[in-house]
C-alpha cells in the first residue's frame, strides 16, 4: 500500500509514460509495473480478494487509471482481457453503492468509471448490463459519482450502438430533473448528454412527453456561461422536428432565444459557440414561415446583422484559441467539476463549421445562413433589399433557398469583409434603420397609431395599427382618393370622377359589404373613415401568411401539402363562399390565393373585398372586368355577363394550385393564358390524389357556367368532408366552452373564499 501511495505521489500528475520525454529504461519500467498490476493484482481473482483492507484495491485502481493515460497501456489492458473484468467489477460496485454498505465503494466506483470511459469503443460481452447500470446510477445522491457517470455516459453515447440502447432505457425524466434541480456543473454535463441522446427517437419523444422544451427554454438565461451552448444545441435538434418547432414557437421560445443576442452587451460577452448555437436554433425554426416572420418582428434581422459587422477577435472564449493542457489527477478519480467539463467537450458544430476558418468567420457564416433562411419567407424579403449593397445582395440571393452548406455562406462573409469603409458604413446605417428596439416611427390617423407597413397593392397600402386606448392590433387599409377612379372598376361600369369627388362615396360599397359580413372564415370589419386625401378601412389583423405565400414556400422547399390538409382548407373556403353567396348575396370577384389568409392556428380567412359586388336579385349578373387574370372565369375573359359562379371557377383554380403548387392556367403570354381559360385546357393532376380530387376539380373548372355547380352543389360533392370539418369546429367549441366554464368556476370559488376571509 505504501509503495502504491509513493507511486501516486510521484507520478499522479504525469501524462507521458512511453513518449519521447520518458527515457527508455523508465518506459520499460512503467510498462512492467502496469502489466504486473493488471495481471497479478487486478485480473487474478485470488490476489484481488486478498488485497485487504479494501483501500488497497482502491490504490490499484488509482495506479491503473494514472498509467492508462498512456495509449499503449490501454491497448495492453484490452489485450489482457481487462475490459470484461472491469465491466463486471463496475456492476458489482454499483450494486454495493445502492446498498450503501461497502467500505470505499463510492471511491472505487469513481475510479472504475474514470477507467471505463476510456474503453467506450471497446466491445464487451455484457454491454446491456453496463448500459443499464449507467442509467441506474443517474439517480445516485453522491455528487462525485454522478459527475463521473455523466461524463462516462457522454463518452459512451458517442457510439451509435450505445446511443440507441441507452436512449431506450428511459433516462429522459432523470436528466431533466438534473437540469432543473442540480448545480451548474451538473446542469452542463446533463445538457451535453441530453443533446446527444436526442438523436435517439424514443428518447426524443420522452423528452417532449416530460415537457422538456419548456425546461430547456427556462434555463437559457443562466449565470453559467457554459450552460447555454448545450441547451441551444439540444433545442436545435428538437427544432428539426416540425411539431416540436411549432411547440417551441408557441411557448415563446423564439423570443427567448433571440433575447440571448438582444440582452445588453450579450453579443460581445456571449461565447462564440453560444452565438453559433443561437443561429442554429433560429435556422431550424426559420423553416416555418410563421417562425421566420416572428424572427424579423423580434428584431432578429438587426441582431444577426450586427454579428456580421463585429470585428474579428480572439480571446479566451474563442474555441480556436482554447489551450489544450493536461488534466490534473486527484487521488480519487479525474472528477473535479472543471476537469470533467473540459474532458467532456466535443466538437459538435453544424456541418461545414470546421472549414469556416476563424471563430468570427464561422459565427458570421452561421448568421448569414440564418438570415438567408429568414429571407426565404416572401414577406421578409423587402427588408433585405435595402440592407446589402447590390453585389452582396445578388450573391446572397444566389446562395439559394434553404441551403445548409456553411461553405456557401463563408463566401458571403469574405465578400462583406472586403467592402470599402463607405459601403460598410451604409450597411451599418441600414441596420440602424431596421432596428425595432428604437421603436417604430409612428404617425397618427384619427385615434389610431399607424405602425408597420404590412403590404402594398395597386390601390393602396395596408398597415398595422393600434388604438391609443387599447393594445389590440388592427390592419388598416389606406386608399388614396385620387387612385380610386379605377378602384374596383372595369369595362361596363360607369367612369369615375378623375378629380376624386365621388371617391369616398364609391368606397362606401366595400365598407357596406364588409360591415355585413360576420363569419369565422372572413376578415372582420371594424371601422372606416376619411381623413385628408385618403380613405381608411380598419379590419381584423391576421397573424399569418397568405395561401399564396404558403404555397410558394412549399414549392421552394420542394414539399407538397398533404391531401387531408388541402380538403380542410377547401371546406373552410366553401363555408365562407356559401355564406357570402347564399346569405349575403355577394360575389367576391377576386378570389385568389393572395386574398386568402392562413392564420397562425391554420384556419383560413377570405380578405380583400375591394372588388366584391352585391347582387340585386337572385339571378342577377354583372358585366365589369375585374379580378386577377389567372383566376378569371371564361365568361369574364370573353366580357360576358357573369354571376356567383365566377367565384366557383376561382375556387377550382385555387384547389388545383393547392394540390399542384402552380395555377392551372399560366404562361408568359396573356393571350395564350386567356385562350387556355376559354378552352378549359390545363395539365392533369399528378398521380396519388384521391378520386374525389380528380372529380371535383373538373366540375369547378367547367367552361360553361350553366354546367358549373353553385356553392350548394359543391358542398354536396364534398358533404362527408364538410361534416368532418363541422365536427372539428364543434369539438373545438366544446373544449373552449369547458375551459371558460372551469375559469368561471375558479373565479367564483376564489371570490367566495375572499369574501369569507
Amino acid at each position: 500500500k505504501e509503495q502504491l501511495d509513493d507511486f501516486l505521489l510521484q507520478h499522479g500528475q504525469r501524462y507521458d509514460f512511453s513518449g519521447a520525454s520518458a527515457l527508455k529504461p523508465a518506459r520499460e519500467s512503467f510498462g512492467m509495473v502496469f502489466q504486473l498490476l493488471v495481471q497479478e493484482r487486478f485480473l487474478s481473482q485470488a490476489n484481488w480478494e486478498r488485497l485487504q483492507p479494501r483501500d488497497c484495491q482502491l490504490r490499484v485502481l488509482q495506479c491503473m487509471r494514472v498509467l492508462m493515460r498512456d495509449n499503449s497501456h490501454r491497448t495492453l489492458f484490452a489485450e489482457l482481457g481487462g475490459v470484461s473484468k472491469l465491466v463486471g467489477l463496475f456492476g458489482q460496485l454499483a450494486d454495493e453503492h445502492f446498498q450503501g454498505q461497502a467500505e470505499f465503494g463510492s471511491e472505487m466506483l469513481v475510479e472504475t468509471l474514470s477507467i471505463l470511459k476510456r474503453f467506450a469503443t471497446h466491445e464487451s460481452a455484457d454491454e446491456y448490463r453496463l448500459q443499464r447500470t449507467l442509467v441506474a446510477l443517474l439517480s445516485t445522491r453522491e455528487a462525485l459519482v454522478l459527475q463521473c457517470v455523466l461524463v462516462a455516459m457522454y463518452q459512451f453515447v458517442q457510439l451509435d450502438r450505445h446511443l440507441q440502447a441507452i436512449g431506450q432505457l428511459g433516462c429522459s425524466e432523470t436528466l431533466l430533473h438534473i437540469l432543473m434541480d442540480y448545480g451548474p456543473s451538473f446542469k452542463v454535463l446533463g445538457a451535453e448528454l441530453l443533446e446527444l441522446l436526442l438523436q435517439q427517437r424514443s428518447f426524443f419523444q420522452d423528452v417532449l412527453l416530460h415537457d422538456g422544451v419548456s425546461v430547456l427554454l427556462s434555463l437559457l438565461h443562466s449565470d453559467d456561461p457554459n450552460l447555454p451552448v448545450p441547451l441551444l444545441k439540444a433545442l436545435a435538434r428538437l427544432a428539426a422536428d416540425t411539431d416540436c418547432a411549432k411547440e417551441i414557437r408557441q411557448l415563446g421560445g423564439l423570443n427567448v432565444v433571440i433575447s440571448l443576442l438582444s440582452s445588453q452587451g450579450a453579443s460581445s460577452t456571449l461565447q462564440p459557440q453560444a452565438i453559433v448555437a443561437v443561429c442554429s436554433v433560429l435556422t431550424a425554426l426559420a423553416l416555418d414561415d410563421e417562425a421566420a416572420l416572428q424572427i424579423r418582428k423580434a428584431n432578429g434581422v438587426y441582431l444577426l446583422g450586427q454579428l456580421l459587422l463585429k470585428a474579428p477577435r480572439r480571446g479566451p472564449d474563442d474555441p480556436d484559441a482554447e489551450a489544450g493542457g493536461g488534466e490534473a489527477a486527484p487521488l480519487v478519480g479525474d472528477a473535479s467539476a472543471g476537469l470533467l467539463l473540459r474532458s467532456s467537450k466535443r466538437d459538435h458544430e453544424d456541418e461545414g463549421s470546421a472549414s469556416c476558418g476563424s471563430s468570427h468567420e464561422s459565427m458570421a457564416a452561421h448568421a448569414f445562413r440564418t438570415l438567408r433562411f429568414v429571407f426565404s419567407t416572401e414577406r421578409n424579403r423587402k427588408l433585405f433589399r435595402r440592407l446589402f449593397p447590390p453585389d452582396l445582395y445578388a450573391s446572397f440571393i444566389d446562395v439559394g433557398q434553404y441551403e445548409r452548406d456553411l461553405q456557401r455562406y463563408t463566401t458571403l462573409v469574405r465578400q462583406l469583409a472586403a467592402l470599402a469603409p463607405e459601403a460598410r458604413a451604409k450597411v451599418q446605417e441600414a441596420l440602424k434603420d431596421i432596428n425595432m428596439a428604437r421603436g417604430p416611427t409612428v404617425r397618427y390617423v384619427k385615434d389610431y397609431a399607424v405602425q408597420e407597413l404590412l403590404g402594398k397593392g395597386a390601390f393602396g397600402c395596408v398597415y398595422q395599427a393600434k388604438k391609443d386606448t387599447g393594445e389590440t392590433l388592427f390592419a388598416m387599409k389606406e386608399l388614396p382618393l385620387d387612385m380610386v377612379s379605377v378602384y374596383g372598376a372595369g369595362s361596363g361600369e360607369e367612369p369615375r370622377d378623375p378629380d376624386g369627388e365621388q371617391s369616398a362615396t364609391l368606397l362606401e360599397r366595400e365598407v357596406q359589404i364588409l360591415s355585413t359580413l360576420q363569419h369565422p372564415n372572413i376578415i372582420r370589419y371594424y371601422d372606416s373613415f376619411q381623413q385628408g386625401d385618403s380613405f381608411y378601412i380598419v379590419m381584423e389583423l391576421v397573424e399569418g401568411a397568405t395561401l399564396l405565400d404558403h404555397l410558394n414556400s412549399l414549392s421552394e422547399k420542394r414539399q407538397s401539402m398533404a391531401e387531408p390538409r388541402i380538403w380542410q382548407l377547401f371546406t373552410q373556403m366553401c363555408l365562407a363562399l356559401r355564406y357570402i353567396h347564399k346569405e349575403k348575396h355577394v360575389v367576391h370577384r377576386d378570389l385568389t390565393p393572395s386574398n386568402i389568409m392562413i392564420t397562425a392556428e391554420g384556419d383560413i380567412k377570405l380578405a380583400d373585398f375591394g372588388l366584391a359586388k352585391e347582387r340585386t336579385g337572385t339571378g342577377s349578373v354583372m358585366e365589369s372586368v375585374v379580378g386577377t387574370v389567372l383566376y378569371q372565369c371564361p365568361e369574364i375573359i370573353q366580357a360576358e355577363a357573369y354571376g356567383e359562379k365566377a367565384d366557383i371557377w376561382s375556387l377550382g383554380c385555387i384547389l388545383y394550385q393547392t394540390a399542384m403548387l402552380r395555377p392551372p392556367f399560366q404562361g408568359g403570354n396573356p393571350l395564350v393564358v386567356a385562350r387556355s381559360i376559354v378552352e378549359g385546357t390545363y395539365a392533369p393532376l399528378d398521380d396519388g390524389y384521391s378520386e374525389l380530387m380528380a372529380r371535383v376539380i373538373p366540375r369547378l373548372l367547367c367552361v360553361k357556367p350553366e354546367q358549373r355547380p353553385d356553392i350548394d352543389e359543391v358542398a354536396q360533392m364534398i358533404s362527408p368532408l364538410l361534416v368532418s370539418e363541422l365536427e372539428r369546429v364543434r369539438k373545438a367549441e366544446h373544449e373552449l366552452r369547458a375551459e371558460v366554464s372551469m375559469e368561471r368556476d375558479w373565479r367564483q370559488r376564489h371570490e367566495r373564499e375572499a369574501s369569507r376571509n
